[in-house]
């Protein structure tokens, strides 16, 4: 099971894995993210569009889709332990 990791700030990372609701060995879920996969979300729904999910992504963490809905997914934050 492999994590997309990010080997920047901001990194716009694509293809991201799933992983559903299983944590990879030398890792733990620090945090989920409610994200708009189709694209067309607003900076004012619910979900984190697109350009708010990459605000987030931060360098040497990992990120996996845990869940997944017709127009939002879950990305799981992980960290090495």
């Amino acid at each position: 099971m492999e994590l997309m990791i990010a080997k920047k700030d901001g990194e716009h990372l694509t293809r991201i894995p799933d992983v559903g609701d299983n944590i990879p060995d030398g890792w733990e879920l620090k945090e989920e993210l409610f994200v708009d996969s189709n694209g067309l979300g607003s900076d004012y729904d619910p979900a984190l569009s697109i350009d708010q999910f990459y605000d987030k992504v931060k360098a040497g963490f990992g990120y996996a889709t845990t869940d997944a809905g017709q127009f939002q997914v879950h990305v799981g934050v992980f960290e090495r332990i």
